[in-house]
């Protein structure tokens, strides 16, 4: 339980429906294998707006999975261009997030969290990850030794979401 003086309160949603954000950028093997989670955070917050940050690559996977209201995609701009750094802040005051899912869990998406928190810093969002200071940290020390699917399943429950069941990837088909 993170102590009071460090909670800063919740965002308000946007005509009462939830706003969710999901990030997870990638290698295809890491975003195929979050999509059971992806899966179970549609499920916990069915009726919500949910938002998928991802690099390009997997822009078009994660529309059609059907999982997400809007995906965003992330340049991972380095730090002196400033022009998509604002862009990016612009995009994550507007999305008036309640939550945010953080399924990357890098440096670079911890800087995610400082920044939304340096935009509501009376209304930071719900934060699941392992930024200093969130909300929902996934505290267990061994993380990194964990296979992806356990660490986040984990990681969801400690958020309250208890069941991550394997992926349906019913929606990957093709003709070759």
């Amino acid at each position: 339980m993170i102590p009071p003086l460090l909670m800063f309160g919740r965002v308000q949603s946007v005509g009462g429906m939830p706003r969710i954000l999901v990030i997870k950028h990638g290698a295809l093997g890491d975003f195929i294998q979050a999509l059971g989670p992806m899966q179970a955070i549609r499920e916990f917050h069915r009726g919500a707006y949910i938002a998928l940050l991802t690099t390009e690559p997997f822009a078009d996977l994660g529309r059609d999975c059907g999982l997400f209201d809007e995906v965003r995609i992330d340049e991972r701009a380095p730090l002196h261009r400033l022009g998509a750094w604002l862009t990016l802040a612009v995009w994550l005051k507007r999305g008036r997030f309640d939550r945010v899912y953080d399924l990357q869990t890098s440096r670079r998406t911890a800087w995610y969290f400082f920044l939304l928190r340096a935009l509501h810093p009376f209304a930071c969002p719900e934060w699941s990850g392992v930024a200093p200071l969130c909300s929902h940290p996934h505290a267990n020390g061994a993380r990194d030794s964990m296979h992806t699917v356990e660490r986040q399943a984990e990681q969801l429950r400690m958020a309250g979401i208890a069941q991550v069941n394997a992926p349906d990837l019913s929606f990957l088909t093709t003709d070759l």
